[in-house]
């Protein structure tokens, strides 16, 4: 058994070019790997996803890619494992401020 995954915290995101820079508290020894998901905001209150990206283990920084101008994106940063027996598992999420390119 792996143990608990922590979610990441402490989650800052500041523009970088046209992306943003993410960076991040590791609050686990047991990850696998992070998950940074990046998800366009849609007028009526939804949303889809951008992007997924899976990093190493003891991860704590990303550039993650923009928005087209007049977007609003939100980042997302989760711990994740497989779990004997259950498979992929991932911790709560850290999210972001929302950026509007």
């Amino acid at each position: 058994m792996i143990g608990p995954l922590r979610e990441p915290t402490n989650l800052v995101a500041v523009r970088d070019g046209s992306g943003v820079r993410l960076t991040w508290q590791d609050n686990t020894s047991k990850e696998g790997w992070y998950n940074v998901l990046s998800v366009l905001a849609h007028p009526d209150g939804g949303g889809s996803v951008l992007s997924s990206t899976d990093l190493p283990p003891n991860t704590t920084e990303f550039v993650a890619q923009g928005g087209a101008p007049g977007t609003t994106v939100y980042y997302f940063v989760t711990a994740c494992a497989n779990v004997p027996g259950y498979g992929k598992s991932c911790s709560p999420g850290a999210t972001s401020q929302r950026f509007t390119f």
